[in-house]
C-alpha cells in the first residue's frame, strides 16, 4: 500500500467520494431542518404529531425541531454526520482491509520483501501511510461538511480555532486506530473478507457493546468500556465540551495505546513465512 499506488488507485478516490456524499446527505438534512421553510410546512400540516416531541401544535414542534440545531458547533455537526455509529471508521477500516489484503492476494506484498527482507522496514512503512491516511480522511470529511454547511446557509456556533484543531487530531488518531487493528486482522489472516468483518465489528462499536453488556452484571466494575477507541470516538462526536465526554488526554492515550499494540502484534504477525 505504497503513496504512489494509492494516489492512482480508483478505490482511494471512491471511498473520498462515499464521504463527501455522507456529509453532504447529513448536513444539507440538519440545514433543511433548521430552515424557516421546514418549520412552515410543519405548521401547514395541522394535526402533525412528532414523535420525539410533546409539543401541543405544530408551531411548537417546529420550534422544538429547530432547537435540535441550534447553537450546533462544527464537531458536533462532523461528529453527527459521521462519526456517530463510526461512519468514518469503517469506511476507513474496509479500505485499509482491502489494500492490505491485496497486497498479499495480488502477490506486491512477495515482491516488496523480496527486495527489502526485512518486514519490520514493511510495518514501519505502512504504519505511516495508515497513519496519513487517517488524517487524509479526517481532513476531507471535516472539510466536507463545514465547505456543505456554508454553502447551505447553515449558522455555527463558533469555535476556537485551537480547539477544532485539537478535535480533529483526536479524530485523526482515533481513525488511526481502526486502521492500524484492522491491519493487524489482515496481517494476522491475509485474508480480505476477514480483515473487513474484523474492521467493521471494531469501529461499528459491537464490541464495545457487548463490553458493556457484560459488565452491566458488575455495578461496581470500573467504566472499561471508556478505555476502547470506539467510546472515544462516540465521545468525540459529541465535541469536547459537551456533558458526558471524555477528557482529551484520555482520548489521546487511550488511541495511541491501540496503535502501539497494533504495530506491536503487527510486528509478530508479519513474521508468517507464507510471502
Amino acid at each position: 500500500m505504497d503513496l504512489y499506488r494509492l494516489v492512482h488507485s480508483k478505490a482511494l478516490w471512491v471511498f473520498l467520494a462515499i464521504i463527501v456524499a455522507l456529509a453532504a446527505i447529513s448536513t444539507g438534512t440538519v440545514a433543511y431542518v433548521s430552515s424557516p421553510t421546514f418549520t412552515e410546512s410543519l405548521e401547514a400540516a395541522e394535526g402533525l404529531h412528532v414523535g420525539f416531541s410533546d409539543a401541543k401544535s405544530t408551531a411548537e414542534a417546529g420550534a422544538a425541531l429547530g432547537s435540535l440545531v441550534q447553537n450546533l458547533s462544527a464537531e458536533s455537526l462532523v461528529g453527527s454526520s459521521l462519526l456517530s455509529g463510526g461512519a468514518l471508521a469503517c469506511l476507513f477500516a474496509i479500505f485499509v482491509a482491502i489494500f492490505l489484503t491485496a497486497e498479499f492476494e495480488g502477490g506486491f506484498a512477495k515482491n516488496v520483501l523480496s527486495a527489502q527482507p526485512n518486514r519490520l522496514a514493511l510495518l514501519a512503512a505502512r504504519s505511516v501511510e495508515i497513519a496519513v491516511l487517517a488524517v487524509a480522511f479526517t481532513a476531507v470529511s471535516i472539510g466536507a461538511t463545514l465547505a456543505i454547511a456554508a454553502v447551505a446557509g447553515l449558522e455555527l456556533a463558533p469555535t476556537p480555532p485551537a480547539d477544532l484543531a485539537l478535535w480533529a487530531a483526536l479524530v485523526a488518531l482515533s481513525v488511526a486506530a481502526f486502521g492500524m487493528l484492522t491491519a493487524l486482522g489482515a496481517w494476522a489472516t491475509r485474508k480480505m473478507a476477514a480483515s473487513i468483518v474484523i474492521g467493521v465489528v471494531l469501529a461499528s462499536g459491537v464490541v464495545t457493546a457487548m463490553l458493556k453488556s457484560a459488565l452491566a452484571l458488575f455495578p461496581s466494575a470500573p467504566h472499561i468500556a471508556d478505555y476502547t477507541p470506539y467510546s472515544c470516538t462516540a465521545s468525540l462526536a459529541l465535541g469536547l465540551d459537551a456533558a458526558g465526554t471524555l477528557d482529551p488526554l484520555h482520548i489521546a492515550l487511550v488511541t495511541a495505546a491501540f496503535i502501539v499494540i497494533g504495530i506491536g502484534l503487527g510486528a509478530v504477525a508479519l513474521q508468517k513465512r507464507d510471502v
